[in-house]
């Protein structure tokens, strides 16, 4: 089985890379592979989308890669592959980001971000963006 760590030039890449060898030594796991190849993503037993910076220049850096979101929402969605967002990479997941500027997210998930009240009062489930 091979976990692999999707590479789009806006990650913790190599922390990720190392946690995720050394747990797959420690239990047998199989390969890691570090790729922005649609066809490798579509292919993996596992993905992990590691993340670094803001919402929306992560989101840009996402689909500069052509076909890496697409192959991700194929294995994620079609063939209910297990999916790890890291950080941005799970943030990512929302259908919007609200941080710097309102930016659509990758949409595998109902929920959105809020940046405009994290330290204050808020309503029961407000804090989570949930729709």
């Amino acid at each position: 089985m091979t976990t692999v760590i999707v590479d789009y030039e806006s990650g913790n890449l190599h922390s990720a890379q190392k946690a995720f060898e050394r747990m797959a030594q420690e239990t047998g796991a199989g390969a890691v592979i570090v790729t922005s190849d649609p066809e490798t993503i579509r292919a993996a037993a596992r993905i992990v989308l590691p993340g670094d910076g803001a919402f929306p220049a992560c989101r840009r850096a996402l689909y500069d890669h052509r076909g890496v979101f697409e192959a991700i929402e194929e294995a994620v969605i079609t063939l209910a592959r297990p999916f790890m967002g890291i950080c941005i990479g799970m943030q990512m997941l929302a259908t919007r980001g609200l941080e710097y500027e309102e930016t659509a997210g990758l949409r595998l998930d109902r929920w959105h971000g809020r940046a405009d009240h994290p330290l204050g009062p808020v309503a029961q489930g407000a804090a989570y963006g949930l729709e």
